[in-house]
């Protein structure tokens, strides 16, 4: 799971509200301080609260600091789905026959859908495939692939896949839809 501190927002936020209860931490130790040496009492119990909350500001600061390092260090993804936020690699599918790249690459950077409907993205012909015979689905690590009830089914390397269940896509995975064939491919598996 990514940390949510990465996000420039959220880490703001939190940042924000730290600051702000640090700030009311200190000026309660601050005023109990001054409260205890105004009544002469030689309590260090406000001193050793105002050195803890100190202490308590510089940890998060240093804390905050390496996860921004950390984050500058780690390697950027090729695309960000700008309405979700959701980070993804780029993955394409090459149409294939025999072995052989056939035509042009579909990249999948958002749902794709494959079969006969007009609004499929890739348009696949025949009587055994249905409007919308499969879907895939990128995500943060990979993608999947889910059969929607297609008379034929979907085959991933030679095997049908179960009807409705998402089925995760590796690099090089050969997927089949009827007559047609794809590779399914990531940027860092060329």
């Amino acid at each position: 799971m990514r940390n949510p501190l990465l996000n420039p927002r959220i880490r703001e936020t939190v940042l924000h509200k730290f600051a702000t209860v640090a700030s009311v931490a200190s000026f309660a130790a601050v005023a109990s301080a001054q409260g205890a040496a105004s009544e002469g009492s030689n309590s260090l119990l406000p001193v050793i609260i105002g050195v803890g909350v100190v202490l308590l500001i510089v940890a998060a600061v240093f804390f905050v600091m390496r996860q921004q390092r950390a984050a500058a260090r780690a390697p950027r993804p090729e695309f960000v789905d700008e309405l979700t936020e959701i980070r993804v690699m780029k993955h394409r599918l090459i149409p294939m026959a025999r072995g052989v790249k056939t035509g042009q690459d579909f990249p999948v950077l958002k749902l794709v859908t494959i079969g006969k409907d007009p609004t499929a993205t890739i348009k696949v012909y025949g009587n055994d495939i249905s409007g919308i015979h499969a879907e895939i689905l990128p995500h943060d690590t990979g993608a999947v692939i889910t059969d929607r009830g297609g008379y034929a089914g979907t085959l991933v390397n030679g095997e049908k896949i179960v009807s409705g269940r998402p089925h995760e896509l590796k690099d090089k995975d050969m997927i089949q839809v009827g007559e047609s064939q794809y590779q399914f491919r990531t940027t860092d598996g060329d």
